[in-house]
């Protein structure tokens, strides 16, 4: 089955952009940040770029 690592990477991209926006933004809110806040978002954010970079790097495999 053939994945269409384009749409994938946009979407990894995109979750890992809103993800640190979303930490960033925390103070606006005037939401009180939590242990479990400070951990997770930059993980998630991590885990969201290094997928983003194994479907780009896939995408440019198959182009050549």
């Amino acid at each position: 089955m053939k994945s269409n690592h384009r749409l994938l990477f946009v979407m990894y991209l995109g979750a890992g952009i809103l993800n640190l926006a979303l930490f960033l933004a925390i103070p606006l809110f005037h939401i009180e940040r939590a242990n479990w806040m400070n951990v997770m978002f930059p993980l998630l954010t991590i885990i969201w770029f290094a997928n983003a970079f194994v479907h780009w790097r896939r995408m440019k495999q198959n182009k050549a």
